[in-house]
């Protein structure tokens, strides 16, 4: 059996054995480093992307809802003429009115109009 001499041999080969891990370590810290910050900045896009979708989407639900009551408030107010212009209005009149109307249209989901008047004490 052989024995490696002492001397510059054993010595060359402990620093290069040295050096070889100190820079798989550099390799692997890198690595490391690469993947927390693509991991970092991906899951920032998505969440930018996220919040961009949300307030599109309730950008799009308000604009929906603002026009469903602006309808509702028309047929209210043209219900309102159809009876301030006719005080003595007959509830046939008033139900000729309102199917004179396209409800869906006008008012969607309503299940109709009406009014009360008031009495007298």
């Amino acid at each position: 059996m052989q024995q490696t001499p002492p001397g510059p041999a054993r010595s060359t080969r402990a620093a290069s054995s040295r050096h070889a891990v100190r820079l798989a370590l550099a390799l692997f810290a890198t690595c490391a480093g690469l993947a927390a910050l693509v991991a970092w900045r991906t899951q920032r896009l998505g969440a930018e992307a996220d919040r961009e979708r949300f307030e599109r989407l309730t950008g799009v639900v308000v604009e929906r809802i603002q026009d469903r009551l602006q309808r509702y408030r028309n047929g209210l107010v043209g219900m309102r003429g159809a009876i301030a212009a006719h005080p003595e209005l007959t509830a046939e009149d008033f139900k000729a009115c309102v199917e004179s109307r396209d409800l869906a249209r006008d008012v969607p989901r309503a299940r109709g109009l009406g009014f009360v008047r008031r009495g007298t004490r």
